[in-house]
């Protein structure tokens, strides 16, 4: 019946939680595509100051990753269906390269 979109995932929204505290910088370490859904995902972070490197996050020629939950309008059971996109494209050596130059930090998640 209805039908909408929201940036979102565990990580993301945590960052964003954390960006709108204020109390300490916060960086992202993500992959997302070159497409509408990654635009709004970053859009989304900038505008509550968490930072993340560009060159780095935006791929191209690769979707960004999307979860799409489905509701039973009869028994309000839901299914999410997952495409990971860009997501998978994220390695542990990326992982690690980053927090080894990042600034000394309180919390990773």
């Amino acid at each position: 019946k209805d039908f909408a979109t929201a940036c979102g995932g565990k990580g993301a929204n945590q960052a964003v939680a954390a960006g709108m505290l204020g109390l300490a910088p916060v960086e992202m370490i993500c992959r997302v595509g070159d497409d509408i859904f990654g635009q709004n995902l970053l859009s989304n972070f900038r505008r509550v100051g968490v930072m993340f490197d560009e060159d780095k996050t935006v791929l191209k020629d690769t979707p960004s990753g999307v979860a799409s939950i489905v509701v039973d309008g009869n028994s309000g059971d839901n299914m999410i269906i997952v495409s990971p996109g860009a997501n998978y494209e994220l390695t542990e050596k990326d992982v690690r390269e980053a927090v080894t130059k990042a600034a000394p930090a309180q919390v990773v998640v």
